[in-house]
């Protein structure tokens, strides 16, 4: 939170409160929904993170957004009648706007109204609003760079919408303006569209300190983060809760190497052949539910399964290593006791012929021998 907050800062704090909204309706509304879905005993936890107020004050009907637009439509409207007419729609009407008192305006930055975000209460100063969310270009201009040859320009000035609905003249005249809030409103709603069609991971940017120095934690300033950004929320759900799940016929197809003999032998329904499973793995009772189609296992309890797993894999295969490893060593014995075998038998024939190569009679039948195979 700044110390001076304008109108550009309104527009990021809106991005940050529609995506914060996002992920407390992922991480704690579904989360707990699914678990009625599959027929689990639980508890609704409500954990106070509905921003829909917020949001709304921002951009709905007769919101911040919406009277601005207005008042930029009219000929003599400043933004003193601007800031007067948020004090007459919402000053004591809505719970998240604020009328800052006159005492804290003293200082140097002067504060016209507060908005209480998921974050805190924000002061905005509304000096140049109306300027600002107007963005006066001459549409000539802008479509001159639209078609400039420099991919730059053409890239920094294009506005598809407005160009096209403006020469297309199906819309009246007046009717191509766009504020800069309602075109950031519509980027935002666009970004939500693609998020919602995806499967979202969510990863948080802690700031460690204030200094940009490293090996520095100032833990007060870390604590405020995770605070805002709704990461002890999720902690405290995920340790109420269920975080690991898995369908019964994946939870016996992994986890069966632990305990072979507990399904017998044959086709059984899935969520039977999972509750034997979890009898012999002697899981306790409040670290699983069995739902309709799966079973959710509490924080922990996977990891445990998996390091039992990866073990019993490791005795598998050490088990089959050995048998490797002995029948070749049986087979290169053999080997080595049969080229022992011809050694010898090389030795004792080598041995027999130097003993006889000189022997006056072994001579004589070595020449006589081929003589008699001739006269047969």
């Amino acid at each position: 939170i700044f110390d001076f907050n304008s109108f550009e800062q309104l527009c990021i704090n809106l991005t940050n409160e529609k995506i914060q909204q996002f992920f407390n309706h992922h991480m704690f509304t579904l989360e707990q929904e699914e678990y009625r879905k599959e027929g689990i005993k639980w508890d609704f936890i409500d954990f106070g993170l509905d921003l829909e107020p917020t949001i709304e004050l921002i951009e709905r009907n007769m919101g911040v957004f919406a009277v601005m637009d207005e008042e930029c439509i009219m000929p003599k409207a400043t933004d003193q009648t601007f800031l007067s007419k948020l004090h007459g729609i919402h000053s004591g009407k809505h719970p998240k706007y604020l009328q800052p008192s006159a005492k804290s305006n003293l200082g140097v930055i002067q504060v016209h109204f507060q908005i209480v975000h998921y974050a805190g209460c924000v002061g905005y100063n509304v000096d140049g609003w109306l300027d600002k969310n107007k963005d006066p270009l001459n549409e000539n201009v802008v479509e001159l760079f639209v078609k400039s040859k420099e991919p730059i320009f053409s890239k920094l000035f294009e506005a598809p919408e407005v160009v096209s609905s403006a020469r297309s003249g199906g819309r009246k005249k007046g009717a191509s303006f766009q504020t800069v809030a309602m075109m950031h409103k519509s980027a935002v709603e666009h970004l939500l569209v693609t998020l919602r069609s995806t499967t979202p991971h969510f990863i948080r940017c802690i700031l460690p300190n204030m200094k940009k120095k490293s090996g520095v934690i100032e833990a007060g300033l870390v604590l405020e983060q995770l605070k805002c950004n709704g990461v002890l929320e999720g902690i405290r759900i995920v340790r109420k809760g269920f975080p690991n799940r898995l369908m019964y016929q994946e939870f016996v197809q992994r986890y069966t190497i632990l305990a072979p003999k507990a399904i017998p032998p044959g086709f059984m329904d899935g969520m039977k052949a999972t509750q034997l499973l979890v009898e012999a793995l002697n899981l306790e009772e409040n670290e699983y539910r069995m739902g309709h189609s799966k079973i959710f296992l509490r924080c922990g309890v996977v990891g445990a399964l998996e390091d039992k797993r990866d073990e019993r894999i490791k005795e598998v295969l050490i088990g089959f290593q050995t048998l490797a490893r002995g029948w070749l060593a049986r087979k290169r014995y053999k080997r080595l006791l049969d080229l022992r075998i011809g050694v010898l038998v090389a030795q004792r024939n080598t041995r027999q012929y130097f003993v006889l190569r000189k022997w006056q009679w072994w001579r004589l039948f070595t020449k006589v021998k081929p003589l008699l195979s001739v006269t047969r």
